[in-house]
Order: structure tokens, then C-alpha cells, then sequence
């Protein structure tokens, strides 16, 4: 009797521990306390963060980006590539019930619904309350088929005044990015109040070979430079002649603009290509306005848990499991494109293999997924194969043998069943779950800058 207690309680200490394991296993890392919303008294911290649109797996990702987005500590964010979802929500939404701090939001839709319903757009956080809540399109005729735009709103600071915020995100063509910056200009000068200090954030597309877009706002030295590196070897860079500001502009003074980022603190890396490689992420701010730039930062460039990610994408597996035998059950069809497709993007290194990003895979896995049906009953296999083989084990004659060998004999017995199912039963399942690209271990492909500003 005290030797089936005893392996009663051994088994009750194994379940506990796998409890233990599973539960610090999927743990998440409680995002840091909010700083306070008035921050130091007298300065504004101002963000501008590209959130990569629906690269990997947004519902793990988010809370990357969140985790970045409180440890920046800024008052007022910029946000590019923002999904809005078909049903209608967006990934502001999705941040701000994670960051209850950003009292103040908005979003407008950039492009065209895709064919899930999806968009795209700009999208802004805000700890002080913002008003006149405005956008404009600076799209122009060019290759670029993607629609270009700005969303404006007035920030009302408790110390520093009305405050205009811009955001925008230009295009990626060089031929019509000082087109998008002459249709900024002009929003400038027609629609902005000519009494408040205005900041631009957003990712400019800057190239290291070219920026001259975004040397039309800035100041003489930049500028000169910008017009002398124009005719370098005798050859003109495309769509430089739309890169020279008007000659006698009106209302000048609002075309005057510095740079607040450090010129060494590259902000984009071309994914998969590790560590950044250029500086598209600007925050640009209106000289002589009565502010001044104190500090300038970037975040985000540390990788995720690939445990955590394994954890996650294995939640993923049951989840589609369980909808393609549910699909099965009620006979509907469903063609090889909706059920292979993830619901995000997988990049060009992966494919979607059971609503998972899956590293070298020749192609997506079709309907119906030979790597996640009929998973849950697999599960159940190996459960009931755990429970029997333990059931024969306290009913043989094993009972007059010593309680170490009878333990060592039922680990051996678990460790089998455990072998046949990790090499066997679930090889293709185990081998999607940890198919990890390293590249979806980041938060964005863009690392967040922020630039603190105070009175002069």
C-alpha cells in the first residue's frame, strides 16, 4: 500500500512539474509601468515608428512593438504601415489596449482594401489630447502604385502650447519622393497656423545616396549640399529637377526645418538582411518656433524569445487543427488559397504552413494541411498510450520488485511513447512549429526613433 502511494505521489510530482515547466514556458514578460503623462515638466518626447503592416504574427508581434512603445516613454507617436483589419479595427487599436497611457488616437486608411478586406494607413498616439484632426493625399503619378498621404492634428501641451504634429510616409520611388515633398510643402503653407511650432515624423524612404527629398526642409548648409551633390559624375540623380524648392516660396519661414535624429543611428534593416542599414525614419523640427531639440534616441533592436515564439506558433497549430476538422465536419469547402493562407505575410524566406510562418518551405501548404489535421486526435493518442501504458504497469506483478525499479521501468516506458510521438506521430508538426526566421523575432523592420524637445 505505501508502495502505490508512493507512485501515486511520483506521478502527481511528474504532471506537477510539467505544469510548472508549461507555465514558465508561456509566460510573457509584464510590460514595463507607464511613465507619467506629463513627463518633465516643460518637454515633449516625440516618436515615429513603422509597425511593418502584417509581417508575421501580428498577435505575438504586438506586444513587441508594445513593449517598445513604453520603453521609448514618448508623449506623442507617429505610427506608419498601420493595419486596419475587415473587421474594421486597426493596430492602434490593438496598442492601445495594451498601452492605456495614449488617451488620444486616430487612424486614416492610406490604401485600397485588399482582397481580405484589409488596409493600410498612418496612425497616431497621443498622451495630451489633439485637435483639428486632419489629412491630405500627396500621392503622385509614378510607378508606385500605393497611395501616399498625411495625417495632421494641433497636440495641446499643458506647457508648451499648441503644438501641429504631422506624420506621413513618402514614397519608396525616388522619382517621385520630392513630388510627395512638394505636396507636403504646400500643406504647409496653405493649411497649417503659422503661430504653431510644427513637427514632421514618418518614414521618408531617405536613401543613403539620396536624400534630397528631404533636404528641401532643411536648412541653407544641407540644402546647398544637397543641390551640389546633384550633377555628381555629370549625371543627374531621377526626379532631381522636382527636388529644388520654390524660388520665392510663400510664407518661407514655414519651409525651415532641422533634423533631430543622430545621423549615425540607422533606423531600417532590409529583412532578412541583418542590422540596419539606412535612415528613412525622420523627425523634423520647424526652426524658430521657440523649441529646441534636448536628445534624440532609438528602440527596438533587440530580438524576441524564440521560446516563446515556438510556444505560440504551437497555440497556432491546434487552433487551425481544430477549425480544418471542424471544416470537415460540416462538409465546406474551402479553395487552397483561403485555407493556406496565414493571414499575414511570411516574407520572402517563408511560407504559411497551418496558419504558421514556416522557414524554407517550397511553397504553401494546401488544403487540407497534412501537418496539422487531425492533430488534437494524435494528442488524445498519445495521452491514451501514457495513461495505459501506466495502467499495465500498476496492474502487473511489478508490485513485489523495489519502487526504484518499478519508477526507472515507467520512465522508460514514458520516455518510448515520448520518442515515438516527437520523431513519428508529430515530425511534421514539430518541425513547423520550430521552423523560426530569424528576422520575425523583431518587433518591426524599422527601429523607433524618438527625439526629446523643450523651449528655447
Amino acid at each position: 500500500r505505501r508502495a502505490a502511494c508512493a507512485q501515486s505521489l511520483g506521478v502527481h510530482a511528474v504532471l506537477c512539474g510539467l505544469v510548472f515547466l508549461y507555465c514558465s514556458w508561456t509566460s510573457t514578460v509584464p510590460l514595463p509601468p507607464p511613465t507619467s503623462a506629463a513627463g518633465v515638466a516643460g518637454q515633449l518626447t516625440v516618436g515615429s515608428y513603422n509597425l511593418w503592416n502584417k509581417m508575421f504574427d501580428w498577435p505575438r508581434r504586438q506586444r513587441d512593438v508594445a513593449a517598445v512603445l513604453r520603453e521609448a516613454a514618448a508623449d506623442v507617436v507617429g505610427l506608419q504601415e498601420v493595419m486596419q483589419w475587415s473587421d474594421g479595427k486597426t493596430q492602434v487599436d490593438d496598442l492601445r489596449a495594451l498601452l492605456p497611457e495614449y488617451s488620444a488616437h486616430y487612424y486614416v486608411a492610406v490604401s485600397e482594401a485588399d482582397a481580405a478586406n484589409e488596409r493600410q494607413g498612418l496612425g497616431l498616439l497621443s498622451r495630451f489630447p489633439l485637435l483639428n484632426v486632419r489629412h491630405a493625399v500627396i500621392t503622385v503619378p509614378g510607378p508606385d502604385a500605393n497611395n501616399r498621404m498625411l495625417l495632421a492634428a494641433t497636440l495641446c501641451h499643458p506647457s508648451l502650447g499648441n503644438i501641429t504634429v504631422i506624420v506621413t510616409h513618402i514614397s519608396y520611388i525616388r522619382e517621385t519622393q520630392c513630388q510627395n515633398m512638394q505636396l507636403v510643402m504646400e500643406f504647409l503653407r496653405s493649411q497649417v497656423d503659422a503661430h504653431d511650432p510644427v513637427i514632421i515624423v514618418g518614414d521618408l524612404n531617405v536613401y543613403n545616396d539620396y536624400p534630397h527629398a528631404v533636404n528641401m526642409l532643411l536648412g541653407g548648409s544641407e540644402r546647398s549640399r544637397s543641390r551640389n551633390n546633384m550633377t555628381k559624375n555629370n549625371i543627374a540623380p531621377p526626379g532631381i529637377e522636382n527636388c529644388r524648392p520654390p524660388s520665392t516660396p510663400s510664407r518661407p519661414d514655414m519651409l525651415a526645418f532641422e533634423d533631430c535624429g543622430d545621423p549615425n543611428a540607422l533606423t531600417f534593416s532590409n529583412m532578412p538582411s541583418p542590422g540596419p542599414s539606412s535612415r528613412p525614419d525622420r523627425i523634423l523640427l520647424q526652426q524658430n518656433r521657440g523649441l529646441h531639440v534636448v536628445a534624440s534616441s532609438i528602440h527596438g533592436d533587440a530580438m524576441g524569445s524564440a521560446r516563446s515564439a515556438a510556444w505560440s506558433r504551437a497555440a497556432t497549430l491546434l487552433k487551425w487543427g481544430r477549425r480544418q476538422q471542424q471544416q470537415q465536419q460540416v462538409n465546406i469547402s474551402v479553395d487552397e488559397s483561403s485555407s493556406s493562407s496565414c493571414g499575414f505575410d511570411c516574407g520572402p524566406r517563408g511560407k504559411c504552413v497551418c496558419g504558421m510562418c514556416v522557414l524554407g518551405q517550397e511553397q504553401d501548404c494546401a488544403a487540407p494541411c497534412p501537418a496539422c489535421m487531425h492533430v488534437q486526435r494524435r494528442i488524445l493518442t498519445v495521452v491514451g498510450m501514457l495513461l495505459t501504458s501506466a495502467a499495465v504497469l500498476a496492474l502487473t506483478s511489478l508490485r513485489q520488485q523495489p519502487l526504484y525499479c518499478r519508477a526507472l521501468l515507467s520512465a522508460a516506458s514514458v520516455a518510448s511513447i515520448l520518442f515515438l510521438a516527437w520523431h513519428h506521430i508529430f515530425a511534421a508538426e514539430l518541425k513547423a512549429v520550430w521552423g523560426i526566421m530569424p528576422e520575425e523575432l523583431f518587433a518591426s523592420d524599422h527601429r523607433m526613433l524618438t527625439a526629446t524637445l523643450a523651449k528655447k
